[in-house]
């Protein structure tokens, strides 16, 4: 993560500080309201998935800076006044307006601007093409549910919506199987395809070993 810390640090001080304060306080904001215990998992997805975006897109050739702003954003709107999805306006619309004025507030060019916006919008809608930041955030954010900390995930996220272990055994397990399985295919970068093959067999094996303790 420091990759990623310096590389705002260097340009924009006190943006990165900014955007994960925003996210920390998103989710406790949401835990308050549901009684939940303290927790930061949105930071910490967060946080890799821009270190993996980081690392993407250096392997791929591909200047950092924008693919990185879209991955801190990516998750901002998720816990949007302090609700769990909470209306029909996708997370990726409220993310797209809070970055919007955010990095306007640090003098980011408006054609910057613009390009993270987009690709925040086109990143889970099948209606836009998803080109530039968009495909690596895209590769970094499914290659963070694969492994040990994708699985890890999986039981935060169960949580979050309120399931307990069993109901998120029994009903989810299955689908996050298949997609690991699958996730070699769904890559857009070749090195987002490399690393998915080699987290997709640990995934598998470790929440199948889940399932199987279960019983």
């Amino acid at each position: 993560m420091n990759e990623v810390r310096k590389l705002l640090e260097s340009r924009f001080p006190g943006l990165h500080a900014r955007i994960e304060q925003t996210l920390v306080e998103a989710e406790a904001r949401y835990n308050r309201l549901t009684k939940q215990a303290p927790s930061e998992f949105l930071l910490e997805h967060t946080q890799r998935t821009a270190a993996i975006a980081h690392k993407l897109a250096a392997r791929e050739g591909v200047n950092s800076f924008l693919p990185v702003l879209v991955a801190l954003y990516h998750d901002a709107g998720k816990f949007h006044e302090g609700e769990y999805h909470k209306d029909d306006v996708p997370e990726e619309e409220h993310a797209a307006m809070l970055a919007g004025t955010m990095l306007a507030e640090y003098g980011v060019e408006r054609a910057d601007i613009e390009a993270v916006l987009e690709a925040l919008r086109a990143l889970y809608d099948d209606r836009l093409a998803c080109v530039g930041p968009s495909r690596i955030v895209q590769d970094a954010d499914r290659l963070d549910k694969l492994g040990a900390l994708g699985v890890g995930a999986f039981f935060t996220k169960a949580t979050l919506r309120g399931r307990g272990l069993v109901d998120a055994l029994v009903h989810t397990l299955s689908r996050e199987l298949s997609y690991a399985l699958a996730a070699p295919r769904s890559m857009f970068t070749e090195t987002g395809k490399m690393l998915a093959r080699e987290q997709s067999a640990k995934t598998i094996d470790r929440k199948s070993t889940r399932l199987n303790s279960s019983h």
